[in-house]
């Protein structure tokens, strides 16, 4: 059967997370919608470059309390 290109996705099974709702709403504003950075840093940058986050523990303090002035 031939097909389109045309690719569909699949609803979130119940109990999941839309990551991606959930980045656009919460996240976007500070680091763009990309995640390239605006007001807070750039997410896309190697974990290497973070100045916040180095660490698995770090990096889910910083998602859950979030960081003052951007940071």
């Amino acid at each position: 059967m031939p097909t389109t290109g045309a690719t569909t996705t699949a609803p979130a099974a119940a109990g999941t997370i839309d990551a991606k709702a959930l980045f656009e709403g919460k996240c976007t504003g500070c680091h763009g919608a990309g995640g390239k950075g605006g007001f807070g840093p750039d997410l896309t940058a190697p974990v290497d470059k973070f100045e916040y986050g180095k660490t698995r523990q770090a990096l889910f303090m910083s998602i859950e309390e979030g960081r003052a002035n951007g940071k």
